[in-house]
């Protein structure tokens, strides 16, 4: 898709608005350029949807309308399809998402409510997003159980003028355990500007987070309640946290709710990162890591 769609209320994307209540949905090699606006359950690509989705990517800017909710630069909102998780797999989100209306929630600049049984997996979102409460330069928020983040990044700078702000996730909510929901080899490179709640990678969190960093700068707007390097608060003692780093200097912070601050220095030294999986990482002496599977990064 190539053009503009402007929707008055929910389930509008660049390529489809609303494909759920089955597994068996599956797309590849598929794309939209086109300006997407929408009230609710917004995405690039997809509205409201669920089953696997390969090798697309949405470039086109999505804007949340009025006081609605789940805006996503590739997918506004997923769904769980039964027990079979869906996959969104070597991806991409590149144009800024905006849901700037007091009130809203879950605005990601790749996907904005990951909600129940879904994976994502190589994939990226470079837009800068806005919202209110749950923004995250990736995902918004994710919600219940089996859902995981897996080798993706952000680099978009987030904009929350409410609570839970992440570079990376707004709000990693796990339901019964931590391991409901994983981020796992993953970093955020952009900036966050907050109210409250908000962190480098992780703004609130319960979750499972391991292996990843954070380099963006964290800012106040008014107020400067649970701020940090790496993750702002954890609502949950039960929260797990592994082998996470965020750079001191750079993201502005010397404290986290979890994680290991090191200087910016440090952060480019391949002894850091001696728990880093070398064959998902590329780690040399003077840069930040990256992902093995990004374009142009070589072992």
């Amino acid at each position: 898709n190539t053009g503009n769609i402007t929707g008055a209320h929910n389930n509008i994307g660049g390529i489809v608005g609303y494909a759920v209540n089955t597994p068996d949905h599956q797309l590849t090699s598929s794309f939209n350029t086109g300006v997407i606006k929408g009230q609710s359950d917004v995405g690039g690509f997809c509205g409201y949807c669920a089953g696997t989705i390969k090798l697309s990517y949405s470039t086109g800017e999505v804007i949340g309308t009025g006081t609605g909710n789940h805006i996503g630069g590739f997918v506004g909102s997923t769904q769980r399809p039964g027990t079979v998780i869906s996959l969104f797999e070597d991806d991409y989100a590149t144009g800024s998402v905006s849901n700037g209306t007091t009130l809203t929630t879950q605005t990601g600049g790749f996907v904005g409510m990951a909600y129940s049984y879904v994976r994502f997996h190589r994939s990226y979102a470079t837009g800068d997003v806005s919202g209110f409460t749950d923004v995250g330069g990736f995902a918004g928020r994710s919600n219940d159980a089996k859902i995981t983040f897996d080798k993706v990044y952000a680099s978009g700078k987030v904009v929350g003028t409410g609570d839970n702000h992440g570079g990376l996730v707004g709000y990693l909510q796990a339901n019964a355990t931590a391991s409901d929901s994983v981020v796992k080899n993953c970093y955020a490179r952009g900036s966050v500007d907050s109210n409250s709640n908000a962190g480098g990678l992780i703004g609130l969190s319960n979750g499972t987070v391991q292996t990843s960093y954070a380099s963006g700068k964290v800012s106040q707007i008014v107020s400067n309640r649970n701020f940090g390097g790496l993750i702002g608060s954890l609502s949950s003692a039960s929260a797990v946290n592994t082998n996470d780093f965020f750079d001191k200097i750079t993201t502005d912070q010397t404290v986290s709710a979890a994680g290991t601050g090191k200087t910016t220095t440090d952060m480019k030294t391949v002894s850091t990162y001696s728990s880093f999986d070398p064959t998902i990482w590329s780690i040399t002496a003077g840069s930040y890591p990256r992902l093995l599977w990004e374009p142009g990064v070589t072992p």
